[in-house]
């Protein structure tokens, strides 16, 4: 969430975004997949219209598929993840949900070890709302 003097938000969830890939896959050994690892793969991410604030920040931290001949390929759906994870064209960055939702026929997920880089759900509320100092 940006700042901004209007809102007020209070962190409900942290989840670390999680990396799919065919279960032949080298980075499938691995507990956790490291930001290097990541640099040397093509990477299937979300689209940045589905969340802006967090595919900036990953694309800024992670700083992707920066290994010479690999590709970033965005998608909007996990299924459309899956299809491409499938056809070999790179490994997924997912949320958790949607992670598991494509764990199968030869998709297995690791979760991505960064730490500055989560999926956070916020409760927000307007700044001059009485309600905040309840929660």
């Amino acid at each position: 969430l940006p700042e901004t003097p209007r809102l007020t938000s209070l962190p409900v969830l942290r989840q670390p975004l999680y990396v799919a890939m065919l279960e032949e896959d080298e980075l499938a050994w691995s507990l956790e997949i490291t930001q290097e690892q990541l640099s040397s793969e093509s990477c299937i991410l979300f689209d940045r219209q589905m969340q802006p604030y967090l595919y900036d920040d990953f694309i800024q931290k992670v700083r992707p598929a920066t290994a010479p001949g690999r590709l970033i390929h965005h998608v909007t759906t996990p299924d459309e993840a899956s299809q491409l994870v499938s056809l070999g064209r790179g490994v997924a960055v997912l949320s958790q949900a949607a992670a598991w939702r494509i764990a199968r026929d030869g998709i297995t997920i690791r979760p991505l070890a960064v730490q500055d880089v989560v999926l956070e759900t916020r409760l927000a509320t307007r700044s001059d709302n009485d309600c905040k100092r309840y929660l």
